[in-house]
């Protein structure tokens, strides 16, 4: 995206947004990099449940979710795959899926 912006001679632009809020706003680290990702997964989880919650195989399709949100996380800590592990990640995911989960089951329950 940034090189986008560099290509298109607007990252001077973007600097002075950035430090026009910097000022304003502050939130932790894992508001920026953790909370992200576990909303991604809930939002994959979501639409795996919402497209096959009346079939069977509901099991099967919910651990593509899981799957693709900590498998790459979990290969980070081997050394596997590039990228820097996170534990917060780690768990930020695993809510976002099981808390998906949660919430339609308590749907199903009171609607």
């Amino acid at each position: 995206m940034f090189t986008w912006f560099e290509y298109i001679a607007l990252m001077d632009s973007v600097h002075l947004l950035r430090a026009a809020f910097q000022k304003y706003t502050y939130y932790p680290d894992w508001f920026y990099y953790s909370l992200p990702d576990g909303l991604w997964t809930y939002s994959f989880t979501s639409s795996i449940i919402l497209i096959w919650s009346h079939s069977s195989s509901l099991k099967y399709w919910l651990s593509i979710p899981l799957s693709l949100s900590l498998i790459p996380e979990i290969l980070q800590y081997f050394n596997f795959l590039t990228g820097t592990f996170d534990l917060n990640d780690l768990i930020f995911q695993l809510f976002g899926f099981l808390f998906s989960i949660f919430l339609f089951q308590l749907n199903n329950r009171f609607f």
